[in-house]
């Protein structure tokens, strides 16, 4: 279904029997993929990619999308020049799939067909609650708080933290290693929610525990950690978190085998956070610093210009479109000497190590 304010009644595009089959196929053969553990073979990967998009008929969907926005000529009409941005909401494992990551027949991906990029919501009333909280929260606020490798093993996490608080019009309060505990995290949330709207950046390890659907969370020091019964017991104050950035391995993926969708995203919404940043698969530790640097810098430079999703689109086809012999260069202008080691420590995971977040 295709939904727009321009639309008196949804816009359908339909599935026969043959063709959910082929979906529900192709959806599972991709998770087996991304479960198996480690890295799934870049190869292997895009001909997921390519079969979710042919199941999904993800030219048709968004054809139909663009038509939402249609007025003026043919050519308006086919385009739909007015659609800015596309909210996804999946159904079921489909939460799980990278659906702005697929390709449309001209090698366009959806999230690039939308200038201000595509963002997913677990349901409608969620949405709802988030655009409700949006409008009265800062899109970037000043104040960040920041939970820094806590496990100390994530070179990547370092550097990204580094980084944000090199950046203008960003005053973060970051918990490095092992100070990164349950209750200074909960005194720092304390502190910045008095002071107003923050930020919460969360560099460190996740996990998605399947079959225990609150239990999913990502680490912190000492052995603690913030799980999703954390967040919807409301045990950390998050009235006031205008963005979460949950740059941690899975930290997307929800359990989709009851009627709702529970996960960390979906926790944060519940909970007043109207704007989350998550991942849908064991991420490697260089390209995340890389992706996530490049996203704070694109928002702190251009405060108020740029929403999340728009920034985070921009940072994805930056990252897509660096050769790996530029690679290098960037990794050093942007974290310095903690670049080189971390470049060498993608290439050991490359060679059969594992540096994941």
């Amino acid at each position: 279904f295709v939904l727009a304010e321009t639309l008196p009644l949804p816009r359908v595009v339909e599935y026969d029997a043959d063709e959910v089959e082929a979906l529900v196929y192709a959806v599972e053969a991709f998770q087996t993929t991304v479960t198996a553990g480690g890295r799934p073979d870049p190869a292997a990967f895009d001909a997921h990619l390519s079969q979710l998009a042919s199941a999904l008929k993800v030219d048709e969907v968004v054809a139909a999308v663009r038509r939402t926005g249609a007025k003026g000529s043919d050519e308006e009409r086919h385009h739909g020049p007015s659609i800015a941005s596309v909210v996804l909401l999946a159904h079921g494992a489909l939460h799980a799939v990278p659906i702005h990551a697929l390709r449309c027949a001209d090698g366009i991906r959806v999230s690039e067909v939308f200038p201000a990029g595509a963002s997913y919501t677990p349901s409608l009333e969620l949405l709802a609650r988030a655009q409700a909280a949006a409008a009265t929260l800062a899109t970037l606020p000043r104040r960040a708080v920041v939970v820094q490798n806590p496990t100390n093993d994530l070179d990547g996490a370092d550097q990204e933290v580094q980084h944000l608080q090199s950046l203008p019009n960003c005053d973060a309060t970051v918990l490095p290693h092992d100070d990164a505990t349950r209750e200074r995290l909960r005194s720092a949330i304390d502190a910045a929610s008095a002071s107003g709207d923050y930020g919460l950046h969360l560099a460190t390890h996740g996990s998605f525990a399947v079959g225990s659907r609150l239990d999913s969370a990502v680490e912190l020091a000492g052995g603690d950690s913030l799980s999703v019964f954390d967040v919807l017991s409301r045990q950390f104050a998050l009235e006031r978190c205008a963005l979460c950035v949950l740059s941690a391995c899975e930290s997307g993926l929800s359990d989709t085998t009851a009627e709702e969708c529970v996960g960390l995203p979906a926790a944060m919404l519940s909970s007043g956070v109207p704007r989350i940043v998550s991942t849908l698969w064991r991420v490697s530790d260089v390209a995340s610093a890389l992706l996530i640097s490049e996203m704070y810098t694109r928002l702190y430079q251009h405060v108020g210009e740029l929403s999340v999703a728009a920034a985070l689109r921009g940072a994805q086809i930056w990252l897509r479109e660096l050769p790996w012999g530029e690679a290098e260069a960037a990794l050093g202008l942007r974290f310095g000497a903690g670049g080189s080691r971390l470049l060498r420590s993608e290439l050991r995971a490359m060679r059969g190590g594992s540096s994941t977040a």
